[in-house]
């Protein structure tokens, strides 16, 4: 629920930089994974182990 969006975000700005090269694209790349991972490290302890690895994958 959490990272939905998130995600969403980093696959539409993967779409953008295929047709450009643009620095401000790639900084908001970074920062919308940087959040993703973020989420990921607070709320792995919680999930279960063989969910958690299918989901990394």
């Amino acid at each position: 629920m959490l990272t939905a969006p998130l995600a969403t975000e980093a696959f539409q700005q993967t779409e953008l930089m295929a047709g450009r090269t643009d620095a401000a694209l790639l900084e908001r790349m970074r920062s919308t994974l940087r959040r993703l991972r973020a989420l990921w490290w607070a709320f792995e302890p919680l999930l279960d182990e063989k969910e958690a690895r299918m989901v990394r994958k």
